[in-house]
């Protein structure tokens, strides 16, 4: 056993020794001292005016005047354990904001003396109804940068093993490190990989306060009342409550406190001349900053610790903060904690005030090794490993069903400087890799990617990956999500891919990381905010102006639901996000794996694979055409039996209400129509699917197509661009799939492939102004919903073929792209997709 070290008092310079002197004289003063005057007058010449010595509640002090005559008198407040003393201007002070009060406290009545020396705030700091030391003045100091007399000791967690040194300040004895106790259910977790050794971990309000799930706090009536708290804490330790820490900050300076107790090591970056932490008391708090529930990226200007509340306000617990910035050096500010998902640190206070012993092992450092960098991988999955030549950086890879990815986000640093670290910290780059500008990562070598030509979603792009690996692109993200995903949502500018944030998210370090699964060993790792993460992917495009749009892998968690999608950032040059290279030559099916298809009809020559379809029911014959693996109708739905299909009636129309024009042009149907909702569902709130409400639609609908057809899908489209080489925006793009002589030959003006060379034949459905050649278009129905942010009229996607006039008001070749702003009162034509698995 270690034998306890007197505590001797320090060589101290003058100025220090007053300084000291000082702040002890005003704290006696105000908490000790037994001078009362015989007309019953308190604080600097006030008149009490009938304030009592003692008050329950903060609520009765509102029945006593506070005016002029009464600034600087006192009252005991019992429901905090305070003093509350009067501003002179109807108004109470409590806290620290009294040292801020120009008040003289050396007239307490005999009465409030009493009150405030009370046991209820200076007993033993082993009672809640006792939280205080016996002496609430500020202490000598302890040590300096030379010497330290301080007392220290050992606690050992039985629990763990885990040893933890200890301190004396006063009568309370403390933990001077923070709690590092794994409570095993993701509810606390280190910041990043290895500062749970010198941060301890970061606590959710459950797992730091209700280790036996007894529902303590969780309203007011579950206050535990008169009994220490033990929560997250080793057996005969407990979370410190309010009034203990306020007997702490008091015996350590006051408003000094906080440089008094900080480390004079961890806080360098943040502080100025006058800040610097002093550790006069060997408490060493290190920055460990509150993580909010929000995902706001915590900033290392603080430390913040659990408090276990007060009686009558555990239902809106406290926590405690120490300011380390030059705004808050000296301060010490006690907080309500508003949500109890937010997490920060444990100091555990002991139960049994110190008497002059400390049972404790001699003070050593714990031999518990720091977790390794790659921690976070799924330990039931094999990993390969691959060098970076470059910085000799080692990541762990891992095989998907024919990809091989890396395993660990990339750690790069570029030489240009334009990667980052959080709060330039090199040890979370190590976890959580670094971040990169999109132009940065496809660009690094500064020859001009994206600025003529959009990067298309299967374009292989090295960028800022090592040789042999490249910038995963859009559709090589999508090859990995989709067999982890039941379903696709299409919102504006996004491709949600629902199932499958779990299934490859990393256990660890994600806020809601309980409910992930990690099932293929990719472990995705969240920001340093722990709840987001923005993965680059290569597709995108620079304008003329330097501005980025690009698309992005985009995974966030609210309240333990994960979303992850793929998602287009527009003008987005300064958005950082994280990197995971995929290794050349890996597999890609998404939208599928497809080779251009020969072209069928040219020269003349029509030698296209067509069919016919004959619809049962109207016995209306159809040509079909083959155009790869696709089979779809060569002409648009003529469908309109609303006796047999009730949700037609009303919900179609012929172009100009002339018959003649559904026969060569096909019907238009409304949204609703389309896909056939008096069928398929069976409510009234089912019937607006798409409209006003959020359903949940299968990736394959039927709609109003015959039996056998379905309506293509969005994907359907992406296929029908590769496979036919009819590139989306492009001046152009659409010719390979128009029908000729329906279409102005402005619009049609041949390129490389020729008009209708597939024989899909698209005819124009819709047109403002006569002739066709001023304005024509064909919108063709998707089964896909584009969910947007009102309430009602939900974007619907759709294939838009048109013409468009360019700056000098000249028409330029057909083009054609997938629009997501469709309504469910338009009117648009159906081509169907033969159904096939």
């Amino acid at each position: 056993m270690k034998k306890d070290i007197a505590t001797r008092p320090l060589s101290l310079s003058k100025g220090r020794l007053l300084t000291i002197f000082l702040l002890a004289a005003f704290f006696a003063l105000w908490g000790c001292g037994d001078s009362s005057s015989a007309d019953g007058e308190g604080g600097s010449g006030g008149n009490r005016g009938g304030i009592p010595d003692t008050v329950e509640t903060f609520m009765e002090l509102s029945d006593y005047d506070c005016g002029k005559s009464q600034k600087c008198v006192a009252t005991y407040l019992t429901e905090y354990h305070d003093m509350a003393v009067c501003d002179g201007n109807n108004g109470w002070v409590i806290g620290t904001l009294i040292e801020k009060m120009d008040c003289d406290f050396s007239n307490l009545s005999s009465d409030s003396k009493k009150g405030s020396s009370s046991s209820a705030v200076r007993g033993s700091s082993g009672n809640v109804n006792n939280p205080g030391s016996s002496s609430s003045f500020v202490l000598p100091p302890c040590r300096n940068d030379k010497i330290d007399t301080c007392i220290y000791g050992v606690l050992t967690d039985g629990r763990d093993g885990r040893s933890y040194k200890t301190v004396v300040v006063g009568e309370q004895v403390w933990m001077a490190e923070n709690l590092n106790y794994d409570s095993g259910d993701d509810l606390s977790f280190c910041l990043h990989a290895n500062d749970c050794e010198i941060l301890g971990r970061h606590y959710e309000w459950s797992a730091a306060v209700d280790s036996v799930n007894s529902g303590y706090g969780s309203s007011p009536a579950t206050c535990p009342v008169n009994v220490n708290i033990k929560g997250a804490c080793p057996d005969g330790w407990h979370i410190p409550s309010l009034d203990e820490w306020k007997v702490l900050s008091r015996n350590a300076g006051g408003r000094a406190a906080g440089i008094n107790l900080r480390s004079s090591k961890g806080w360098e970056k943040y502080e100025k001349e006058g800040t610097k932490g002093l550790d006069l008391y060997g408490f060493s708090i290190v920055p460990s900053p509150k993580q909010n529930i929000d995902g706001a990226n915590a900033a290392f200007t603080q430390a913040s610790f659990w408090t276990a509340g007060t009686e009558k306000a555990c239902g809106i617990n406290f926590d405690y903060q120490f300011g380390g910035d030059d705004s808050a050096a000296t301060e010490v500010i006690s907080s309500l904690v508003v949500n109890y998902r937010n997490a920060q640190s444990i100091r555990c206070l002991r139960d049994e005030p110190y008497s002059g012993t400390l049972a404790s092992d001699p003070v050593s450092v714990t031999t518990h090794r720091p977790h390794p960098i790659e921690y976070y991988l799924n330990s039931d999955k094999i990993y390969g490993e691959f060098t970076d030549e470059r910085d000799g950086h080692v990541y762990k890879t891992i095989e998907i069903d024919g990809q091989t990815w890396m395993a660990q986000n990339l750690n790069y640093k570029t030489p240009d400087g334009r990667s980052v670290c959080f709060e330039d910290d090199e040890q979370i780059c190590e976890v959580f890799g670094r971040q990169y500008t999109w132009t940065t990562a496809i660009d690094s070598a500064g020859i001009g990617l994206a600025k003529e030509h959009p990067i298309q979603g299967d374009t292989v792009v090295q960028g800022i990956c090592p040789s042999g690996w490249h910038v995963p692109t859009e559709n090589e993200w999508g090859t990995l999500l989709m067999p982890a995903s039941s379903d696709t949502l299409h919102y504006i500018r996004e491709i949600s891919f629902k199932e499958s944030a779990p299934k490859l998210s990393s256990k660890k370090l994600w806020l809601y990381g309980m409910s992930h699964t990690d099932d293929y060993g990719f472990s995705l790792l969240p920001a340093f905010n722990r709840i987001r993460a923005s993965y680059l992917t290569a597709s995108g495009h620079l304008d003329t102006w330097g501005n980025a749009s690009f698309n992005m892998l985009y995974l966030e968690e609210r309240n333990s639901i994960s979303n992850l999608s793929l998602e287009r950032k527009m003008y987005a040059s300064s958005l950082l996000g994280q990197l995971r290279c995929i290794k050349d030559g890996s597999a890609i099916r998404y939208p599928a794996k497809v080779r251009l298809a020969d072209s069928c009809n040219v020269d003349g020559a029509d030698n296209c694979d067509y069919g016919t379809l004959t619809d049962k029911r109207d016995s209306k014959v159809y040509k079909t055409i083959k155009i790869g693996e696709q089979e779809w109708m060569a002409e648009n739905l003529r469908y309109a039996d609303s006796a047999k299909t009730p949700s037609l009636k009303r919900r179609t129309l012929c172009r100009d209400s002339l018959d003649a024009n559904c026969e060569k042009y096909g019907r238009l149907y409304s949204w609703l129509a389309a896909m056939d909702s008096a069928r398929y569902y069976t409510s009234p709130k089912d019937s607006s699917c798409g409209c006003k409400y959020v359903c949940k639609l299968e990736r394959k609908h039927q709609g109003i197509c015959p039996d056998g057809w379905r309506l293509p899908n969005r994907i359907d489209f992406e296929i029908l661009r590769k496979t036919t080489g009819a590139v989306f925006y492009s001046d152009g793009g659409g010719v390979p799939l128009a029908s000729a002589g329906e279409w102005n030959d402005d619009l049609l003006r041949p390129d490389s492939l020729g008009v209708n060379v597939y024989g899909f034949g698209v005819l124009p459905t819709a047109w403002k102004e006569s002739p066709l050649e001023a304005m024509a278009r064909a919108e063709i129905w998707t089964s896909t919903v584009g969910y947007g942010n009102s309430s009602d009229n939900k974007p619907i996607v759709f294939a838009d073929f048109y013409m468009r006039y360019d700056k000098g008001m000249r028409v330029q070749p057909l083009h054609w792209d997938l629009n997501d702003d469709g309504a469910c009162s338009d009117y648009k034509a159906i081509r169907c997709i033969k159904d096939s698995e």
